[in-house]
């Protein structure tokens, strides 16, 4: 139990983009990585100790984090006992199998491939190994995949996997019964493993998380139920949520985000006020935002050198609060890591806040490619829109000529995934 805890009451969420997927198999952004907790159990988990900020994976529908043999290329796993779904029906090895199998189908997407690609070949290669998924009668093979009893489940991999244990603690890697697996529209309606199950899904408008009361605390070793329902509404801009949460009063008081900041306007009024500072959480996150080229449609070299040169990562940065937001990055890797090198900086952001145009203009002078086209897509928060001037500008001043594309924030994620789309230039992030 948690020290002062209570039972009972509602917490409202305060969200900016709509939720665009409920099933597991299909998550893979922040917001639905946290949201999915509440209803969606997976082989393993994390474990957060409030004393020591630390967090240790743990079994979750498992018993342990995984035993492997076999010199690392076979890993067992063996269910708790007392699991069930929101229906009341045991929740055994065929659906975690059913899980796992569902993922080599064409329409599951959006999820991470990790296990998959391990398993049965990397790329989108490990689809042939099960085109239609498990939906015409056809499984992985037991010597790929095995479900010996009702508690157990084998991993068979053609070589050492050390990660194992990590990839089976990401949403897609959990149970799904066949029966009640309405493919696509699972989507809609997951059946919770949770504490919590799913009420009232109104698209781009809302949802509600209320008790699952076949949930066994005794077999959860990371989640509470303390809540009566979490009610999380869309839609609001950051200006909103910060305005709100910092006044709480009303329905606020017991309100939350999931992952809105604190709107660029406001830092520093709320950094100034200790009472909501004291209910804010300032941490580096392990997430590098990078601005990703499109390199089948900018296919030459020299021309995306001068992109990079001229983006004005700084400039970017202040419009969503600059150094008390974030930090400009000269690379992939993020303080968070083993490895990081903050001097480590082969395009000069830090000494060029809104780009070396000068420098960018050489280099598409030597493609002769003056005036090249450039497609930059954004979302349409309010922020991203104010960054996508300056981003627009700054690769104007470097000789580009630049075309910009808003798409609705809660798909843009499915937009920009699209191998094919027709943007040169688009924002993602990735955390380790």
């Amino acid at each position: 139990d948690l020290p002062g805890a209570k039972k009972g009451g509602t917490v409202t969420v305060l969200q900016r983009d709509a939720f665009e997927h409920l099933d597991p198999g299909q998550i893979y952004v922040s917001d639905e990585l946290i949201m999915q907790t509440l209803y969606n159990r997976t082989l393993t988990n994390y474990q957060f100790d409030d004393k020591t900020g630390k967090a240790k994976l743990v079994g979750d529908l498992a018993t342990d984090t995984g035993k492997s043999s076999d010199g690392g290329r076979t890993w067992t796993y063996t269910l708790k006992d007392g699991l069930k779904f929101e229906d009341g029906s045991p929740i055994t090895s065929k659906d975690v199998r059913h899980a796992v199998e569902r993922l080599y189908a064409p329409f599951e997407a959006a999820g991470p491939t990790y296990l998959q690609q391990w398993l049965s070949g990397e790329g989108q290669k490990y689809r042939k190994a099960l085109p239609d998924g498990p939906y015409k009668g056809k499984h992985l093979p037991s010597s790929v995949l095995d479900t010996p009893d009702d508690k157990t489940i084998v991993f068979h991999f053609d070589q050492p996997r050390a990660e194992v244990p990590f990839a089976v603690a990401m949403p897609n890697i959990g149970a799904v019964p066949p029966g009640k697996d309405t493919k696509q529209k699972y989507d809609k309606a997951p059946l919770a493993s949770g504490p919590y199950k799913i009420k009232n899904f109104k698209p781009g408008k809302g949802i509600q998380f209320v008790r699952n009361d076949q949930w066994d605390p005794r077999t959860d070793p990371i989640r509470h139920q303390y809540v009566d329902m979490f009610d999380v509404s869309f839609g609001h801009q950051w200006v909103d949520s910060t305005r709100r949460l910092q006044a709480d009063k009303g329905a606020d008081r017991t309100g939350m985000t999931f992952t809105n900041a604190v709107d660029p306007s406001q830092i520093s009024t709320v950094l100034k006020d200790k009472e909501a500072m004291s209910r804010s959480l300032t941490e580096t996150q392990p997430y590098v935002d990078v601005v990703s080229i499109n390199t089948d449609r900018v296919k030459d070299k020299k021309v995306r050198e001068a992109i990079a040169w001229a983006f004005p990562s700084g400039q970017y940065l202040q419009q969503f609060g600059g150094p008390k937001a974030g930090e400009v990055g000269g690379g992939l890797v993020g303080p968070t890591l083993k490895g990081y090198d903050p001097s480590f900086d082969p395009y000069q952001k830090k000494k060029y806040p809104g780009g070396n145009a000068k420098k960018a203009r050489e280099l598409l002078k030597e493609a002769g490619k003056e005036g090249y086209e450039l497609v930059y897509a954004y979302g349409n928060g309010d922020t991203h829109q104010d960054a996508s001037v300056v981003v627009q500008q700054a690769l104007e001043r470097a000789g580009f000529t630049v075309q910009k594309k808003e798409i609705d924030q809660s798909t843009y994620y499915t937009q920009i995934g699209k191998v094919k789309n027709k943007f040169d230039l688009y924002r993602s992030s990735w955390g380790a």
